[in-house]
């Protein structure tokens, strides 16, 4: 019996997910050839192939990446108060095949606790709740269901980790050191497992390890030097971010951290604070937001789960081929529960957009090329009327060759005062010469106000001939 809540399971919203949660892919044989070609992963779809888009395509295995392949487990505080079963166990249906499968878990963990946690476990097995129940308890092998995290594929460090834009050496995809450490990535090593290519007898191993991933051990950042034990999301710091790409549906650049006293700047400038005068300057510019640093609570997990015989499993349905097996994943309360400086303090000076006259952008600024991501921004402090809430506003978006719509704008993070959305595709599309006008109604203003921008063709790069003769000593 489950006596409360214990976790959700989450992914991206439509139009980039839809539902939010978890599918199964088989089958693709385009990923890494060390890797898995079966995965368990997010119900997300690819850049600019969302829900809303023309051709909607679905993320799979080998998706490139920050295409969203990770859904995110988030763990309540029933899992740690003692009351009764203090897990979160996701069941899966398996259909009995000739040979094993493995399948690649594209995972994160979040500590929803409430609670400082100094790691967590992750096991397979059977049922739910306190009727959960090992493998041992029912005879069946380790090769017909086991998890594991091959070397070959994943190094020590590389097996449960914060986000390497927080933390770590140049990130090979984003050319960037981490923002609060550069040199080390933050998370925990995985302390026992079997590697499949053990040649350790599991019966002289203790139960469970080789069905069990434990991890208690961090790998040493800046994180525990600046947080402590691993935060929960009701202790995290606020931020300062600003949208880099022009898309205020994708991660921001973080650009500043409150500690309690000041905004501060990230390791790279040894944490120098920036002036009042700087924040000012940013709460007037509509490409910065703000909102608590939530990637400082989420552990990106690699592990692999493999599936066998299923004829032994409890549950195995011999009419339908079919049985059911569990993971498990356990957080570790940690001892120090302390709540950082900066819990319940408001950052000073608050980052708000406080001009009632309002300021409107439909950005890039008077030029776009064909194609390119339109955003629609507006600043406004007449919108801001609840301070905890991101609300929203509606404005017109219009062309001079006749198309014409009402466009939500989302206030970019709370209290903020700034609004901003992307324009539909139809708007991202039009002809050369086209141009694209944002409205707004300035109610306090008593006057209608616009921005707008105006198509070019995608240039074309080419040489002014088609060959060329130099002498070779020319240099």
């Amino acid at each position: 019996m489950i006596p409360h809540k214990l976790g959700y399971a989450l992914a991206k919203y439509w139009p980039v997910g839809e539902p939010s949660g978890i599918k199964i892919v088989n089958d693709d044989f385009d990923v890494n050839k060390r890797k898995a070609s079966n995965c368990i992963m997010s119900t997300s779809y690819l850049d600019d192939h969302y829900l809303d888009s023309e051709m909607p395509i679905q993320v799979i295995c080998s998706s490139p990446y920050q295409s969203h392949k990770r859904y995110k487990l988030a763990m309540l505080p029933s899992t740690v108060d003692g009351t009764g079963s203090e897990s979160v166990d996701l069941v899966f249906n398996v259909e009995e095949e000739s040979d094993s499968r493995d399948y690649q878990v594209f995972q994160k963990i979040n500590n929803w606790t409430d609670s400082r946690l100094q790691g967590f476990t992750i096991q397979v097995g059977f049922g739910v709740g306190t009727e959960f129940e090992t493998l041992a308890e029912h005879g069946v092998d380790m090769a017909d269901l086991n998890i594991s995290v091959p070397n070959d594929i994943w190094d020590a460090r590389q097996l449960a980790m914060f986000s390497a834009g927080l933390f770590g050496p140049v990130d090979k995809h984003t050319g960037e050191t981490g923002f609060f450490d550069k040199d080390t990535r933050a998370g925990f090593f995985i302390d026992q497992y079997i590697d499949p290519d053990s040649t350790v007898d599991p019966d002289d191993l203790p139960d469970l390890v080789h069905t069990v991933l434990y991890a208690t051990t961090t790998l040493g950042s800046n994180y525990a030097n600046l947080f402590g034990p691993w935060l929960p999301n009701t202790m995290l710091p606020w931020g300062i971010f600003f949208d880099d790409d022009n898309n205020p549906t994708t991660d921001a650049d973080l650009l500043a951290w409150y500690d309690g006293s000041n905004w501060l700047r990230g390791v790279a400038s040894n944490f120098s604070p920036f002036s009042d005068d700087e924040i000012i300057e940013m709460s007037n510019n509509l490409a910065y937001t703000t909102a608590v640093i939530d990637d400082l609570v989420n552990v990106g997990l690699n592990y692999n789960v493999s599936v066998g015989d299923i004829s032994l499993f409890p549950d195995y349905n011999a009419d339908k081929q079919s049985a059911t097996f569990t993971i498990r994943i356990t957080p570790t309360r940690s001892a120090d529960n302390s709540e950082p400086d900066f819990v319940g303090v408001a950052p000073s000076p608050a980052l708000i957009f406080t001009n009632s006259d309002a300021e409107v952008e439909l950005q890039p600024l008077e030029v776009f090329y064909e194609g390119e991501l339109l955003t629609a921004r507006i600043g406004d402090a007449d919108l801001n009327t609840d301070p905890a809430v991101a609300e929203s506003v509606i404005v017109r978006i219009s062309t001079d060759s006749g198309l014409s719509d009402d466009l939500t704008l989302i206030e970019q993070g709370l209290n903020r005062g700034v609004f901003a959305a992307v324009l539909p595709d139809q708007y991202l599309d039009v002809i050369a010469g086209t141009t694209v006008t944002l409205t707004y109604s300035d109610i306090s203003e008593a006057e209608e106000k616009t921005s707008s921008s105006t198509a070019e063709a995608a240039g074309v790069l080419a040489f002014e001939a088609t060959a060329y003769t130099v002498m070779e000593d020319d240099g």
